[in-house]
């Protein structure tokens, strides 16, 4: 109920549209070079295929593909 209440009032008071239109506009501008720069961030942290040996560690980002409902995700 409280969401609820919050967002009407940002819907009915004018003064919010005011503010937010400029945000939302600047947003749509800015997100195909947001999307590439997400984008060349993961590419360059990505974890290349290796094996991670008994008491050692690695750092970086592994793609996972979509787990089925109910699916676990679990390494070993």
């Amino acid at each position: 109920m409280k969401r609820l209440l919050g967002y009407g009032f940002l819907v009915l008071c004018p003064y919010t549209w005011i503010v937010f239109l400029p945000m939302l506009i600047v947003e749509m501008v800015n997100c195909p070079s947001i999307n590439s720069r997400m984008k060349n961030d993961y590419l360059t942290n990505e974890i290349a295929d290796t094996t991670i040996g008994p008491g050692r560690s690695i750092s970086g980002v592994m793609f996972v593909a979509p787990l089925s409902s109910g699916e676990l995700f679990i390494f070993h």
